[in-house]
């Protein structure tokens, strides 16, 4: 699988909507959450991965990123 190559003014907006992606998701897991565990202490973590190597490949910028790690295994 050959990679695929981007001008710098590309891949500058495909990485900042990702990260505006996971942000959202972050901030609805916030809002959802059931417990102050997830929603006040931030014990959460949220990412998108690549579907078929489970390589992260955007991870949001609140909860704890050691989750993050093993979310791809899930």
């Amino acid at each position: 699988m050959s990679a695929q190559k981007f001008d710098p003014a590309t891949l500058a907006v495909m990485q900042n909507a990702l990260r505006q992606i996971v942000n959202e998701m972050d901030l609805a897991l916030e809002k959802a959450a059931f417990t102050p565990i997830m929603s006040e202490a931030r014990d959460r973590a949220n990412g998108i991965y690549h579907a078929n190597t489970g390589e992260v490949l955007m991870q949001g910028d609140t909860g704890m990123p050691i989750f993050v790690g093993v979310m791809q295994f899930a």
